[in-house]
């Protein structure tokens, strides 16, 4: 258990153990943890040229503005990044089916986008409670008022377990899409092979961030001692 619990990285407000890792192993389901490390990253390294369009909001929070009462319990989730336009809000509902969805608000374009992915006869009316709960929490945030509804085609898990995965794909996707003008549609971009594929990048990544912060804390530690 003690090996199951070791720290193997440090990164933002992320923390992941090796239990959490072993997750990205066929067929695991992912845990929020994971969900949270890889939009850490998107934000703050792999798409930070775009840090003042879009915001990445995190599973927990996510969970916050889902069972937030009123105008202000949606705001207290919101607030410190109030100015900045494109939010991604990933929020999974667990029944007897799995079920997750990623929610795209502008604030300029006034457009709530949602996404969702899952499996089982639960899923339409998971969906359709999930886009109730946002939209009549960002409704309470439209400046004018006014908010067009858009639910976008995209790929759908052929398996119990990949929802998480299709989360952080199809977030990745629509970061692409929102702010480097990417092309391409997401039904063509994310699939079961790229889902699966998507496992061994994040743990890949995992291992590239931890040995170049093991280097620098080398680094330091000579520097010191000289």
């Amino acid at each position: 258990m003690a090996d199951e619990d070791e720290i193997v990285l440090s990164f933002g407000d992320s923390l992941l153990r090796k239990s959490d890792l072993n997750l990205l192993n066929e067929p695991n389901w992912i845990n929020d943890k994971i969900i949270a490390f890889c939009f850490e990253y998107y934000e703050h390294e792999q798409f930070n040229h775009s840090a003042d369009k879009m915001a990445l909001i995190s599973p927990a929070v996510a969970q916050l503005m889902r069972f937030a009462s009123g105008k202000e319990g949606m705001k207290e989730g919101m607030s410190e990044r109030r100015k900045i336009d494109e939010r991604l809000v990933p929020a999974r509902r667990d029944t007897n089916d799995l079920y997750c969805v990623d929610v795209c608000f502008s604030f300029l374009k006034q457009r709530l986008s949602v996404v969702g992915v899952g499996s089982g006869e639960n899923s339409c009316f998971v969906s359709e409670r999930l886009t109730d709960i946002f939209l009549c929490r960002f409704l309470s945030l439209a400046p004018r008022g006014k908010l067009k509804f858009v639910e976008m085609d995209c790929p759908q898990q052929q398996n119990g377990y990949d929802c998480g995965m299709y989360v952080i794909a199809m977030t990745e996707h629509l970061i692409r899409e929102l702010c480097e003008c990417f092309g391409v549609s997401l039904p063509e971009m994310v699939n079961a092979d790229t889902v699966q594929r998507l496992r061994g990048q994040i743990l890949s990544l995992v291992e590239k961030l931890r040995q170049s912060q093991e280097h620098s804390s080398v680094a330091h530690h000579n520097l010191k001692a000289t």
